[in-house]
């Protein structure tokens, strides 16, 4: 179930990384019950105490740009 609705979505690749704004890492991870759609902030990481709130605040942004992104495409594929 997984991989399909990895593919589905997959299918929509342009339009969904069209509206979040920038190329996401798309992993189908073969022969494993897990697919996964990613980005990666090239900021630092949260052992970076200095600029902890500007990570996390960019993290914050990231997160929302793929959660309009990808929340109307699952429910649809949930038939919800």
């Amino acid at each position: 179930m997984n991989l399909r609705i990895f593919e589905q979505l997959e299918a929509q690749r342009s339009e969904i990384e069209a509206e979040f704004g920038g190329p996401l890492v798309w992993e189908r991870m073969d022969g494993r019950k897990k697919c996964a759609v990613g980005v990666t902030l090239p900021m630092g990481g949260y052992r970076d105490e200095d600029r902890r709130a500007e990570i996390q605040d960019a993290m914050i942004k990231t997160m929302i740009r793929l959660e309009r992104a990808f929340r109307p495409r699952i429910r649809l594929l949930r038939g919800a």
